[in-house]
């Protein structure tokens, strides 16, 4: 119906014929039919006449106008298609683009993730190995400063092992430790000491052995395996 009366529209519009033919007839009304022959001719149910050239010319005309304005809306329909068209894969190309650069930072976060947990074993194996060069002694007093520190277990090891396997033991380091929260308050921090190698460790270890607790310069002191901190969680 829309159609029909855009196309009513449209007629109106036209021109009358300028060379004193009859006026134009609406070419969408029942009572005006066109031959299937192609001879162009038309007439009207009610009179049986003949269409003049002029009416003849102008309907011609106003087909090919509207055929005109037809072709042109179609040839703009397909051309924003076209362009609708290239737009989603251009779209799509982006998304595969995407998808593509996502799944290598996809990538990228495994290796990292990989590469820190076997960076995370590695240091805690070293840790544990660390650790595992440590001695506890417990009862030295708090009055020692790491300088006299360092010569006091001189004067510890030379008592407890025989001269010349004191003279090879080496320790690496030494520090102080918190107290243990239930611990007294006039007790002595902890002392960490680290053997220069396990086997320096196990000779200390050894000479202590029976020793525990050892009464050494006024102090009673007590002798501990430092276990690993995998062990202790």
């Amino acid at each position: 119906m829309m159609r029909t009366q855009g196309l009513r529209d449209f007629i109106a519009k036209a021109p009358e014929p300028q060379n004193g033919g009859r006026p134009r007839p609406d070419i969408l009304s029942p009572q005006l039919s066109l031959t299937s022959e192609g001879q162009g001719s038309s007439h009207h149910q009610d009179d049986g006449e003949d269409l003049a050239p002029a009416q003849k010319w102008d309907i011609k005309q106003l087909i090919r106008e509207m055929k005109q304005m037809f072709d042109a809306d179609m040839n703009l329909a397909r051309t924003e298609i076209q362009a609708v068209s290239q737009r989603v894969q251009a779209s799509e190309e982006d998304i595969i683009d995407i998808r593509q650069e996502l799944k290598t930072v996809g990538d990228t976060i495994r290796q990292l993730q990989s590469s820190d947990s076997a960076f995370q074993l590695r240091l805690d194996t070293m840790e544990d190995q660390n650790w595992q060069m440590n001695i506890k002694i417990w009862g030295i007093l708090d009055s020692a400063g790491p300088a006299e520190l360092s010569h006091y277990l001189r004067r510890l090891t030379a008592t407890l092992l025989p001269h010349t396997q004191a003279k090879k033991l080496e320790f690496d380091g030494h520090v102080r430790i918190n107290k243990a929260k239930q611990a007294l308050p006039e007790a002595p921090q902890d002392l960490i000491v680290r053997c220069h190698s396990i086997l320096d460790k196990r000779r200390f270890l050894t000479a202590v052995r029976n020793k525990t607790p050892l009464d050494f310069e006024s102090s009673r002191l007590t002798f501990f395996q430092d276990i690993t901190r995998t062990t202790l969680q």
